[in-house]
């Protein structure tokens, strides 16, 4: 299957769309994802389920290359999510090679995060 391509600036790049991350969260930080040396990647929608039945906290954490996850560099830091309730986010980020998505919650949370690889 032929990738797709988006213009940048008077030139064709191809893309893939992907999903980074699909999976249950901890209460330790933990790397999710990992751009491949040689790739961007464009982060373009974070859908968070809690399925627990109370209050829980979450943090992402967009972390460049040879950084730690902290308030600096974090999309969601700390953030209650109601039981039983989902947050969710459309939008665009921009990764370059090397960054991790690193996250952590305190309960039953999930994440799905998608976008593409350019």
């Amino acid at each position: 299957m032929e990738a797709l391509r988006v213009f940048d600036g008077g030139r064709l790049m191809p893309f893939t769309e992907t999903n980074f991350v699909r999976t249950g969260l901890s209460g330790t930080i933990t790397t999710l994802y990992t751009v491949l040396v040689g790739n961007t990647g464009v982060m373009k929608s974070v859908t968070i389920s809690n399925t627990d039945s109370a209050t829980r906290e979450l943090s992402v954490y967009l972390v460049p290359s040879g950084s730690s996850a902290s308030t600096s560099n974090a999309l969601y830091y700390q953030v209650p999510i109601r039981a039983k309730s989902i947050l969710q986010w459309d939008g665009y980020q921009v990764m370059d090679a090397g960054t991790t998505i690193r996250g952590s919650a305190s309960g039953n949370v999930t994440i799905h995060i998608s976008g593409a690889i350019l």
